[in-house]
């Protein structure tokens, strides 16, 4: 990770860029034994039948990060950040996505026209953001068909043992993704002893994962795909009171939320 900062005259930005890389990688074994003589001598080697088991898996995310600030006589605020992330969980053409996201925010109060109406109104600040993020929990190897090794089937009247595919492959899998527009707006009266918050939001999310049915013929019933939206949007109001603030201390908080 690399940052910067720097301050000059009514200027202050601060600058950073940042890597980071993550494998997990998990492994399972198991042996089990049945049809024991008696209670007396419990280890494996003592039972009649045995079996044992074992599965790997193995999955990687790299992101590579950047965000710039930016603020001007500590009352215009200004974000800017960028990330793009890759994941091993989606297929090959669809493993990197870029999200980016930006705010602001302007502090009116400290301006001069609000001079005469600080006196009642102590604070005021608007906020605006719109961001992007994504969603990779859709667990390992969904966009592979993938084979299990089966022991004990019966082809014709001989036992043997063999293959079967378990999981029917999307290589078009892709990230889902959400959007969401942030307005919002900061207000403190009488000295601070009344603050006032107010917020839309409105969330989109598209490309979702989810199972989709495929005809039986194929010899599954589902597949993993990007598929679908949803819509989200509300108001938040918060507001807050300093009643009593002496040796005996009254608050008083309210909040209520449309969505």
């Amino acid at each position: 990770m690399l940052s910067y900062d720097k301050t000059f005259g009514n200027h202050a930005i601060s600058l950073l860029l940042g890597y980071s890389a993550q494998k997990v990688n998990s492994e399972f074994s198991s042996i089990t034994g049945t049809d024991f003589a008696d209670d007396e001598v419990p280890w494996l080697d003592a039972a009649a039948t045995t079996k044992g088991s074992s599965s790997t898996t193995e999955w990687t995310v790299a992101s590579l990060i950047g965000r710039a600030n930016y603020t001007y006589k500590d009352r215009y605020l200004l974000q800017a950040t960028i990330r793009k992330d890759g994941c091993s969980r989606f297929g090959e053409g669809n493993k990197y996505a870029t999200f980016p996201s930006v705010s602001g925010g302007w502090i009116a109060s400290e301006e001069s026209f609000m001079k005469p109406v600080t006196k009642v109104m102590n604070y005021l600040k608007l906020r605006a953001s719109y961001g992007e993020t994504g969603n990779n929990n859709i667990g390992n190897y969904t966009q592979y068909n993938t084979i299990n090794i089966t022991k004990g089937g019966v082809f014709g009247s001989t036992v043997v043992n063999g293959s079967q595919v378990t999981n029917l492959g999307n290589p078009n899998l892709g990230w889902e993704k959400t959007k969401q527009l942030d307005l919002g707006v900061d207000f403190s009266f009488l000295n601070n002893r009344i603050t006032l918050t107010y917020d839309y939001y409105k969330k989109i999310t598209d490309n979702l994962l989810y199972s989709l049915s495929v005809p039986r013929e194929s010899g599954f019933s589902t597949i993993t795909g990007n598929v679908g939206k949803i819509k989200f949007w509300g108001h938040e109001i918060s507001i807050n009171s300093h009643n009593l603030v002496g040796a005996f201390k009254w608050d008083t908080n309210f909040n209520i939320a449309f969505s």
